[in-house]
């Protein structure tokens, strides 16, 4: 009876008909090592199922990457409020496919109507 369950748990894992792999080299042993350390890391915990589903694993975030010192972006921000109110009334007839509203109208998105 014992052996039988052994095999079922092979069969379901499929490690019975699964061939050998090949043993890892020094940095293939690193990188597993270290996915596992960071999933082990960032685990928070594991929520089992009330009603016998499957469990819930929670995770922590990681932290946000800090910004290089001299970063600096490809593009120059402009606001609409602190330009001048000529240059506000220039912006809509310079480009009249940018759709340049007021805070107080309505938007309609046709295209994502089907």
């Amino acid at each position: 009876m014992g052996d039988k369950s052994v095999e079922d748990s092979h069969r379901r894992h499929g490690t019975e008909n699964e061939p050998d792999r090949p043993a890892l080299s020094a940095d293939g042993q690193w990188r597993a090592d270290y996915r596992k350390a960071q999933h082990q890391r960032r685990r928070a915990g594991i929520q089992p199922d009330l009603f016998g589903g499957p469990a819930i694993e929670h995770r922590y975030r990681n932290a946000p990457h800090p910004l290089q010192d001299g970063w600096m972006p490809d593009y120059e921000i402009e606001r609409f409020q602190d330009l001048t109110p000529e240059q506000q009334a220039q912006r809509p007839a310079a480009d009249p496919q940018t759709p340049w509203t007021h805070h107080h109208q309505r938007l309609r998105n046709m295209a994502g109507m089907g």
